[in-house]
């Protein structure tokens, strides 16, 4: 028995509600989100109690603990990458990496399977204040300490004996581990995958997946120049149980439980489990295998994938790069350009070799990793770029970072906290792009349908949509709050959420004609114009009198008036006495005017005088109108000019609301979305509000189904965060090399051989 030295106990005791109060504790599994109903915890390290601002929670009969105070007391190191969502644990020469809602973790650079995966866990209403909870007994047992679980207490004891040597790798299968806290990927000598293969590569192979999950194969063909050695993955060595003659076609599928592989009509025997076919080297000393027709370097994986095929390309580092560098960028750009898309690659490559672990392998061929497109896309420049490049990463305070590209990016870069992150990364931060040549902005248009659907695909449902503006930008003048409004509430997006919405190229962009309904309706109200009509008057003499009423009984004076009367119905006599000669009631009015407001009715017994007089020849009568175009073609082409042959500047559809600003006979000048075009009459109905007599225009255009279309005006091309190619083409064409460019966009970054 080796000696206990020492021995460390953390105590995890879900307390009684009598002494403690109920928490609640939320926590996110693909995206869904899932409530823990625990009493408070106590965490316990030689009695000493830790701070911890989430409580440990029990998930799949699983204690996930937020591991930070626990490693960080053991003496070991945490660190978080919020892009990537992924944790690193490094303790006593050991190091767990492992992705929030992923179930596979790298112990020591080895891909393992665990039971639970970690999470995101907060108090409830609490979501911005989350962290990151890890199954303790996986991580605790990876690193060579004992865990001891009391159901009855529910106390997790973890037992730490320094005479036990900690779990390591072999020293013949496995280097020193390295000291970068960040990767998960393994060490230098291999990737996810150490067998005979990496011999028969010669170097570090990573996983590429071609087809999986929606476009796995049925069935799949693999043929090649050369001879191909078949076999199967047994203890992680690749073990050989055939080899096919050169130009042989090999024909795969499922069989029940395990892939067939069938040559000549014959079903080869031997293969179960997952099957790799690797070519030998062709007289350049490639390996070049064919899947489909489709040539690709390095071997083929097939994992059984219930009736489908999983369909994966080993294949080395710089290798892939050969396809992915001129995937991303034109060869065009030049070589230093083309160098620091290498580096950029080759470095993002490694700090996302887990993103596809669940699904078998480690980096898919689209721009969710990186573009691939096998050998197809080669180019010699881009090649020369990879090689003279090689090994070549990018590292901020010794560890490889995330170095994401785009496009082009405008005037400034973005920041990462203001796309993805909650939080800063100091090496993604913005920068004057002053390199970038202009480039030729997109323009979409979007019709209130259009936004509409996307809002129900969105689990959205804000009535009739009433408009779409951006209320809050970037620094750098991106997309930062985006807000749709409709009549039964606002649905709002931040961020990269806010571009994405619209499925944009970029999140610089400018929105016109977003005000939507309330700015057509002050559009309206705003090019209102006058109609006059005059009609002449028959009754055109006006007296203005006053008119003076006493109390019969006390002679004092009760009421006063002023006003106008027709003279037909008055007699004017000494000193301007008016006397009405009329026997029943004479209407007094406010204005020379018989549809004027009635001041009062008067009678004979009135004591009126005469003011003053007025000869009316005419009256006019002014009606202020708003005057707009409502489409009632489902599709309208909007024209530069009046003419069926001018050029199109974009369409409209049925119900949508235009103001006109003039006409022919035959045509309708509009205004769409800060542009001004014609439109042909006979497939438009022109309206016209009396704006003296509609008390709200907003509420009587959407009772009518009046809608809109915007206009997005998109100024980059991408995400804006990290480098951008534009620019980076801009500044080799200066005399810049690959360094210079790679530590602009990245700031305080290091350059060099990935150690």
């Amino acid at each position: 028995m080796k000696k206990l030295i020492c021995s460390i106990i953390i105590i995890i005791c879900i307390c009684s509600i009598s002494m403690f109060a109920s928490a609640t504790v939320q926590f996110n599994i693909k995206e869904m989100v899932n409530t823990y109903e625990g009493k408070d915890v106590i965490i316990k390290y030689n009695g000493e109690i830790l701070d911890c601002d989430i409580s440990p929670i029990i998930h799949n009969d699983r204690t996930l603990i937020p591991i930070r105070a626990v490693i960080e007391k053991l003496g070991g190191s945490v660190t978080w990458d919020g892009i990537l969502k992924l944790v690193t644990i490094s303790y006593n020469g050991n190091t767990i990496g492992m992705c929030i809602g992923n179930n596979k973790a790298s112990v020591n650079g080895i891909q393992t399977e665990m039971d639970v995966a970690p999470c995101i866990a907060y108090l409830k209403g609490q979501e911005d204040k989350g962290r990151t909870v890890l199954p303790i007994r996986f991580i605790m047992e990876n690193f060579g300490l004992k865990v001891e679980w009391d159901q009855e207490t529910y106390t997790v004891n973890i037992i730490y004996d320094e005479s036990d040597p900690v779990a390591t790798n072999p020293e013949d299968e496995y280097p020193e581990e390295t000291d970068n806290p960040i990767a998960v990927e393994p060490d230098d000598e291999t990737l996810t995958l150490k067998t005979t293969l990496g011999d028969i590569f010669e170097a570090e192979v990573i996983r590429i997946g071609l087809y999986f999950n929606d476009t796995a194969k049925r069935s799949y063909t693999v043929k090649s120049s050369t001879s191909i050695k078949i076999g199967v993955i047994e203890n992680g060595e690749f073990i050989e149980k055939h080899v096919i003659n050169p130009n042989t076609n090999i024909y795969l599928s499922v069989n029940g439980s395990y892939v067939q592989v069938k040559v000549d009509g014959i079903i080869l025997d031997g293969l179960s489990g997952t099957v790799q076919l690797i070519p030998e080297k062709n007289s350049n000393g490639d390996r070049v295998i064919y899947g489909n027709n489709v040539g690709y370097r390095g071997g083929i994986e097939v994992i059984r994938d219930g009736t489908a095929l999983t369909i994966v390309n080993l294949i080395t580092m710089e290798e892939y790069l050969y396809s992915v560098v001129p995937s991303e960028m034109y060869v065009s750009f030049g070589l230093e350009a083309l160098k620091a898309q290498a580096i950029c690659a080759r470095t993002y490559a490694y700090a996302q070799i887990s993103r596809h672990w669940s699904d078998g392998f480690d980096l898919c061929t689209t721009v969710h990793c990186q573009a691939y497109h096998a050998i197809c896309n080669e180019h010699y420049l881009s090649t020369q770029a990879v090689n003279e490049t090689k090994d070549i990463v990018v590292t901020y305070n010794g560890e490889l970072i995330s170095t994401y590209y785009s496009s082009s990016m405008g005037p400034y870069t973005e920041d990462v906290k203001n796309v993805w992150s909650n939080s800063g990364i100091p090496y993604l931060v913005s920068v004057k792009n002053i390199y970038e040549p202009a480039i030729e902005p997109g323009v979409v248009y979007f019709s209130n349908s259009n936004i509409v659907n996307k809002l129900k695909d969105d689990g959205a449902n804000l009535g009739t949509l009433l408009k779409v503006e951006v209320e809050q930008y970037t620094p750098a003048q991106r997309a930062y709050k985006l807000v749709l409004t409709g009549t039964n509430g606002t649905k709002t997006y931040w961020k990269e959420k806010s571009g994405t919405f619209f499925n944009l190229r970029g999140l610089m962009y400018k929105i016109d004609g977003g005000e939507g309904i309330p700015g057509l309706a002050k559009a309206i109200q705003d090019s209102k114009y006058i109609i006059e009509t005059k009609e002449e008057v028959v009754d055109n003499d006006w007296a203005m009198i006053s008119v003076t009423r006493t109390n019969a009984e006390t002679g004092e004076v009760s009421e006063t008036f002023e006003g106008w009367v027709s003279k037909k119905y008055i007699d004017i006599g000494e000193n301007d006495l008016v006397t009405v000669n009329i026997e029943s009631t004479l209407n007094l009015r406010a204005e020379p005017n018989t549809s004027c407001s009635v001041v009062a009715k008067i009678t004979k017994e009135d004591t009126c005088k005469l003011l003053k007089s007025k000869s009316v020849t005419e009256k006019i009568i002014k009606n202020t109108y708003g005057r707009f175009a409502k489409i009632t073609a489902e599709e309208l082409n909007v024209r530069k000019s009046a003419s069926t042959s001018a050029d199109i500047i974009c369409q409209i559809g049925k119900n949508e609301g235009y103001i006109i600003v003039d006409e022919t006979t035959n045509w309708y000048k509009i205004i769409v979305c800060g542009d001004e075009g014609w439109i042909s009459k006979s497939y438009a109905t022109e309206i016209k509000y009396d704006l003296d007599r509609v008390s709200n225009l907003q509420s009587t255009l959407l009772s009518e189904g009046i809608t809109f279309r915007i206009k997005i005006t998109v100024y980059d091309n991408g995400h804006g965060v990290g480098m951008s190619q534009y620019g980076a083409k801009g500044m080799a064409d200066a005399g810049f090399n690959c360094v210079d460019i790679l530590k602009f966009y990245f700031t305080g970054v290091e350059v060099g051989v990935k150690q």
